[in-house]
């Protein structure tokens, strides 16, 4: 189902605000109709105090592509990950120093 522009872009905004209160952002980025570049663009344009990210992927090359800009961007995973590796990135974001 695709969504129009109009109610992509308030999902968009929904959702950066959202992530926005979050201590990190874990963003899939083959997401029909938003993806998690649209949101890691978002975030990145709205503020300098906006989470590190952590994308995942199945797809290396999304990830690695060079045309992208990844500000922000924490880490990224490629599926089927470990649950270890996804504790790995979260950690320094939950535990206290």
């Amino acid at each position: 189902m695709e969504l129009p522009p109009k109610d992509l872009r308030r999902l968009r905004t929904t959702f950066a605000t959202v992530i926005s209160r979050s201590p990190v952002a874990e963003l899939d980025v083959q997401l029909p109709g938003l993806s998690g570049f649209d949101l890691q663009r978002e975030l990145a344009t709205r503020s300098a105090s906006a989470p590190p990210i952590i994308l995942i992927s199945a797809h290396a090359e999304n990830l690695f592509s060079s045309n992208r800009t990844l500000r922000g961007v924490y880490g990224c995973l490629l599926k089927p990950f470990a649950i270890d590796a996804l504790l790995e990135l979260l950690r320094p974001h939950y535990v206290a120093a």
